[in-house]
């Protein structure tokens, strides 16, 4: 995670050849090349920062449709222990938040190329990203396989 005041950046890079990545430069020499989860999010901080150099951000044009939030277990890097976490749906993104207060996401899980499974028998959700697999299990059965459809 990396935060950066705006009024810190010198210069931003962006590379139509490759629509994910970004290269930001900053007033003391500093560099950062960040890659997106997709092509959209790039979009969107790109719109963003726009809006900010012209003096006139408005956060309502970034509105997200939310399709499901609430508490899930995350399993951990450990393997057999579930962590409780909450989670915000929307279209394209899982977003996973170690609290309900939490500001920041410790996990964005784009729905895009995602392989998703149920485990009927543990009433848990697998989720194969990208080589990575992400296990989440509802407070019960009956949640988790609610927001198994909702991801599906």
């Amino acid at each position: 995670k990396v935060v950066l005041r705006f009024d810190t950046i010198n210069q931003i890079v962006y590379d139509d050849a490759e629509p994910r990545s970004v290269l930001i430069s900053c007033r003391d020499d500093r560099r950062y090349f960040i890659v997106f989860q997709s092509a959209e999010d790039n979009l969107v901080f790109r719109t963003a920062c726009s809006d900010l150099t012209a003096g006139h951000l408005d956060p309502n044009r970034f509105q997200r449709a939310v399709l499901k939030k609430g508490q899930l277990m995350k399993r951990g890097k450990a393997g057999a222990l579930f962590g409780d976490r909450y989670a915000i749906l929307t279209p394209r993104k899982l977003f996973v938040l170690p609290g309900k207060v939490s500001v920041f996401p410790s996990n964005a899980i784009s729905l895009e190329e995602v392989s998703p499974r149920f485990d009927d028998i543990k009433g848990a959700i697998h989720l194969d990203v990208c080589g990575k697999e992400y296990v989440l299990q509802g407070t019960d059965k009956e949640v988790s396989q609610e927001w198994f459809v909702e991801i599906a």
